[in-house]
């Protein structure tokens, strides 16, 4: 995993710390809702680059795209390995393909993602290739998530969990 200094003022390079305020999103009705969200840029093996904002979801096994990144990265969709998505709304068609993603800075490489078949679908941060290479902790009361670097902050994360003998 390689790092640089992102613009991103809340990004601690010394603990490799990534906290991450939480978005804003019109829900259903209209109503005002917060979610969190992380600014990634999604680069293909063609050197094309792509910022989008990605809602982070735990319940979400893997990235989620819209058809019409893939065009905008230069990825034809159908290369992918094809798969049927299922979640909480239903099942699309997708396209499974590995791209690099710059989290605010933090890059991982070969990151399984999935462009769905339909152009409606928002970007959706999944755990597949992100999750385990962080410590990721939600704070809803203070509406932000710490990514967390797993071997620096091993015990921060560990301090989290307690066992009950």
């Amino acid at each position: 995993m390689a790092v640089r200094r992102p613009q991103n003022p809340h990004f601690h390079l010394f603990f490799m710390r990534l906290i991450l305020p939480y978005g804003i999103r019109l829900g259903e009705k209209g109503k005002i809702e917060t979610v969190p969200i992380a600014h990634v840029r999604i680069r293909s093996s063609r050197k094309k680059e792509l910022p989008g904002i990605f809602v982070i979801d735990s319940g979400a096994s893997t990235t989620l795209l819209p058809s019409a990144d893939a065009e905008l990265l230069g990825i034809i969709l159908e290369s992918g390995v094809k798969v049927l998505v299922r979640g909480v709304t239903g099942q699309l068609l997708g396209y499974r393909h590995r791209l690099t993603l710059d989290i605010e800075g933090v890059v991982l490489r070969r990151v399984p993602v999935i462009f769905a078949q339909s152009p409606e679908v928002p970007r959706v941060l999944g755990r597949e290739g992100v999750f385990p290479r962080f410590g990721i902790v939600f704070d809803e009361a203070r509406r932000r998530t710490a990514f967390l670097n797993q071997r620096q902050e091993r015990n921060v994360i560990n301090s989290l969990f307690f066992s009950v003998s």
